[in-house]
């Protein structure tokens, strides 16, 4: 029941950009709205995440305890707000200075544009914080599946609102639906949490941030990757950003499905296998999992080469587009599909070193990937334009899952042997 919750979700959020994008096109205007969210996103995943990290597995552990359970909720609540409220702040300033940097193609009216739109883009880094401590909160009480009915119903009445006679072309307009969708989402899971009264214990002493400070500093580094594409991606021409942020919508819900129907099952194996020293037979598991998934990564791509007439009528039909636009989608798809199978190698890979409990290790192959995506996107952009960037994407993800595979098959496995 949970998984058929969240491909519904799912569906609906997709829903929403198709629908967005029929109304709007592949223009400007909507390359505006997805550049302003750009900065305000990437202070939103570092607070969400963090604070996910932070207070799931705290508030799981005290719910036994009433009291106890009641004191987190409120130290939870009080530091989304004051991070929430740090993270606008900054926000709202690197809009404001970074922006022409950031979007170095865009043209000058355009970045004024963004600018303008920072306020109202940058309160979802305080939605984001709030939502994700209510979401922690509401997991703590063992209501998995009504988190993911908030979640739809909250998809589905944004979905809705665009049925209504507005201007779609506004930044300001669609930065205000998103606005009321966050509202919305945080109404319901107040509305469903099952407390008695809301208490704000906002709390500055270093005991209630030691914990939640390392993972605040050290996830920029990942979260950075997606705001640093922009400055390339921004250069390749108008409709871009848009047709960039459906794709990756499309296979990142491709990528969801198969973490969890060949990822996620295999996990739990990997670490008994890991914990009682069975390594051979670990190698052999994970190389069988390895061609699961290769043979999936090369079904995904011969289907789409094989469709291409039908693909472009149907992008064309499902998204309102001119021919050129429909191409233009149907490539990006093409190139980076690949990064399909190699995340999901990836999350293989990562599994089996948190299960060695090299985490540590992973950290370090995890930001040394990011500094090595950086020189080829640089490098093979100005060589090869449009297509170096996308071969960069592709390769870092590539070379990265080569060094850990090496490194886990060579250091971590052959050390626990020997210990």
């Amino acid at each position: 029941m949970l998984s058929v919750l969240v491909s519904l979700a799912l569906m609906v959020q997709f829903a929403g950009q198709v629908l967005l994008i029929r109304l709007s096109g592949l223009s400007d205007g909507t390359d505006i709205y997805y550049a302003a969210l750009v900065v305000p996103m990437f202070f939103a995943g570092i607070t969400s995440a963090s604070l996910q990290a932070m207070w799931l597995p705290k508030l799981s552990q005290s719910i036994t305890k009433k009291k106890k359970w009641q004191l987190d909720f409120a130290i939870s609540l009080g530091q989304a707000l004051i991070i929430g409220v740090s993270g606008y702040v900054l926000s709202v300033t690197c809009m404001q200075v970074f922006s022409e940097k950031i979007f170095i193609g865009l043209k000058y009216e355009d970045i004024l544009r963004i600018k303008g739109g920072k306020e109202l883009a940058s309160l979802m880094v305080v939605y984001s914080a709030l939502s994700t401590v209510l979401i922690c909160a509401l997991r703590s009480q063992s209501d998995h599946k009504i988190v993911e009915v908030i979640n739809l119903v909250s998809s589905g009445l944004y979905l809705s609102c665009l049925y209504l006679p507005l201007d779609f072309k506004n930044t300001d307009t669609l930065l205000i639906l998103l606005n009321t969708k966050m509202i919305i989402l945080i109404i319901l899971l107040l509305t469903f949490l099952k407390i008695s009264s809301i208490e704000l214990n906002i709390n500055f002493r270093f005991i209630r941030w030691r914990v939640i400070a390392p993972l605040l500093l050290s996830s920029p580094v990942y979260k950075l990757s997606p705001v640093i594409d922009k400055y390339w991606v921004s250069q390749l021409g108008s409709g871009i950003i848009t047709s960039l942020n459906i794709v990756t919508a499309w296979l990142g819900a491709v990528n969801i499905l198969i973490e969890r129907i060949l990822i996620a099952p295999k996990i739990p194996r990997y670490a008994i296998l890991a914990q009682s020293k069975h390594n051979e037979e670990l190698i052999k598991y994970f190389y069988k999992n390895f061609l699961k998934m290769f043979v999936v990564m090369v079904l995904v791509v011969v289907i789409i080469l094989c469709s291409k007439s039908y693909a472009l009528v149907f992008f064309s039909w499902l998204l309102n587009l001119k021919k050129d636009d429909a191409v233009m989608i149907y490539s990006l798809l093409i190139m980076l599909s690949p990064t399909v199978f190699l995340t999901g190698i990836g999350s293989l890979v990562a599994s089996i070193f948190y299960s060695y409990k090299k985490i540590k290790l992973m950290t370090i192959i995890g930001v040394m990937g990011f500094f090595l995506s950086i020189v080829l996107k640089y490098s093979l952009f100005n060589l090869m334009g449009f297509d170096g960037y996308f071969l960069a994407v592709v390769s870092a993800h590539l070379i990265t899952l080569i060094i850990s595979m090496i490194i886990l098959h060579f250091w971590v496995i052959k050390e626990h042997v020997k210990s």
